[in-house]
This record gives C-alpha cells, structure tokens and sequence, in this order.
C-alpha cells in the first residue's frame, strides 16, 4: 500500500506504533463513477478508523482524482 509506504518512510514513530498497532484484515472496494465533466473516476476506497477515535475516517484518493474532483468544486 502506498500510502503505508510514504507514512512509514516520513516519520519513524509511525514505523515504531503501527509495528505494535493490532489491525483486522480488509480489502478496499473500487468505486466507478462516469462523471459528465471529468470523466471516469474509479476511486478504490479504504476505510482507516483509529480505536481511541472512531469518529474519524480517513478514505484517501489519488492526486489525479483529488485533482479532478477539486476542479469541480472550484477550488485551488
């Protein structure tokens, strides 16, 4: 996973908790939308909840999608 890859690689006390983080086993779903203006997004969806705060969630995109979908919403 990516983005394990890049959280790992920013901060060594990530490496040392998520080491020691219990985590259950998922698969993320693929979601495709044909959008009319930016056209096919397939946006593959993860869900991260934290046991000490389940009301965060976290589903992260790809730059290109964040892009593409921020572009519809008029903002840098």
């Amino acid at each position: 996973m990516m983005l394990l890859a890049e959280l790992t690689d920013a901060s060594p006390e990530f490496r040392e908790w998520w080491a020691e983080y219990p985590i259950r086993d998922f698969r993320p779903a693929t979601v495709k939308i044909d959008h009319p203006q930016i056209g096919r997004l397939d946006l593959e969806m993860f869900q991260l909840r934290l046991v000490e705060h389940r009301d965060l969630l976290m589903v992260p995109a790809s730059q290109d999608d964040l892009q593409r979908v921020t572009s519809l919403l008029g903002r840098p």
